[in-house]
């Protein structure tokens, strides 16, 4: 039995399918399970996966109707053996020693949750900066408490499933939700629940792919209403459990929706741009005069509420625009 399974959806990502498996079955540490779902691709992926199956023993190749990722995920998890579990996106890919060095560095602290460093890339694999990166300096150690609140924060490590080795003990009955965009927003806080420890891992390097097709950009809006309906469940999480970031995530749900706005004003929907804003009303009245709420942020909801256009302007002409 393998000690780590590594858990790979995908979905219609020909061109750069290879370069994640490649990088995969080429790490330094070899005592993996990979696991690779095919959710319906309807290019030349599957044949791809299977051929990489033939010539390696430690693949298992799982073909299913397309259901979304939440849904793969979930059917990795249930053929997962091993240990440690590490998500990765069929678009991203690994330095080589990337296994060697976060299992390393979960043997030798006994952390159940290890993060790795993340280089953000573009779709020619060239280095992109974005507020995605993380880069780690040093090993640095939290325990379930510190963890939690930088689960809510995002200051050090984003909530993200990838990037993160996890003791296969505490994703026990957690499920990623179907049919949801976002899932990771719905899922990950609670494996960080389940942790006593969590550890940051120096030099282990995943590279993450910014696609323009991805779910991050891609002109669909309705995947926003999913993030909102995350961050309210993170809140209602945050009161009954950990009393102390309520307010913490209550700023954060309040300057998310600021963000969603824009995005939406770009759209040009009026009917969704309306819809938003009754959601935007509800939050001022139930936060607006909450101090843990950033001024800024209360100040942009009444410039949205009552001119919409010269905010818009001015976030463009000051560069605030933080999509």
């Amino acid at each position: 039995m393998s000690r780590l399974s590594v858990i790979i959806p995908v979905y219609k990502v020909e061109q750069y399918i290879q370069e994640c498996l490649d990088s995969v079955v080429k790490q330094s540490y070899s005592d993996l399970q990979i696991i690779i779902v095919d959710d319906g691709s309807t290019d030349t992926c599957p044949v791809i996966c299977d051929k990489y199956a033939e010539k390696d023993h430690r693949i298992k190749v799982i073909h299913q109707k397309n259901q979304g990722l939440s849904a793969a995920r979930n059917t990795g998890m249930k053929y997962a053996t091993g240990d440690y579990v590490l998500f990765l996106d069929s678009d991203d890919y690994l330095e080589l020693d990337y296994c060697e060095k976060m299992m390393q560095v979960a043997d030798e602290t006994g952390c159940d949750i290890v993060i790795s460093e993340i280089d953000t890339v573009d779709e020619y694999s060239k280095t992109y900066h974005t507020n995605l990166g993380i880069r780690i300096t040093e090993r640095k150690m939290f325990d379930r408490d510190e963890a939690m609140a930088e689960v809510i924060r995002e200051q050090q490590w984003k909530g993200y499933a990838w990037g993160k080795l996890y003791k296969r003990s505490i994703m026990d009955g957690i499920e990623y939700p179907p049919g949801k965009k976002f899932e990771d927003r719905f899922t990950v806080y609670k494996y960080f629940c389940n942790a006593r420890q969590v550890v940051l891992c120096p030099g282990a390097i995943l590279h993450y792919r910014i696609r323009r097709d991805s779910i991050m950009t891609n002109g669909s809006l309705d995947k926003w209403y999913d993030l909102i309906e995350a961050e309210e469940k993170l809140i209602d999480f945050c009161k009954w459990n950990y009393s102390g970031l309520e307010s913490d995530m209550e700023s954060k749900y309040f300057g998310r929706l600021v963000h969603i706005w824009v995005i939406f004003y770009d759209a040009g929907n009026p009917s969704e741009i309306e819809k938003l804003l009754k959601i935007m009303r509800a939050a001022y009245r139930q936060y607006g005069k909450k101090s843990s709420v950033k001024r800024m942020h209360k100040i942009s909801y009444q410039m949205i509420f009552w001119c919409p256009a010269i905010y818009r302007f001015l976030l463009k002409i000051t560069h605030m625009d933080e999509r």
